[in-house]
């Protein structure tokens, strides 16, 4: 066969760099889609995220003690 005829060097299982159809949504957030990604951490992470914040969080800030304002001579 002529060198003219062959077809390129690529893999019959190439895909085209840019598809022709939009991509497809991931059906979980990104880090839970990995799929090398540890059993554990994809149980243990939305615990994580579930947890209540610590009380000193939720405590109400104290009011700020400000010393009285010095009183200005008049001119």
């Amino acid at each position: 066969m002529p060198a003219a005829l062959q077809a390129p060097h690529t893999p019959p299982f190439a895909q085209p760099q840019a598809p022709h159809y939009p991509p497809q949504a991931q059906p979980y957030p990104q880090p839970f889609a990995q799929p090398h990604a540890p059993a554990f951490a994809q149980a243990q992470a939305p615990a994580f995220a579930q947890a209540p914040a610590p009380a000193f969080a939720q405590a109400p800030a104290p009011a700020p003690a400000f010393a009285p304002a010095p009183a200005f001579a008049p001119a």
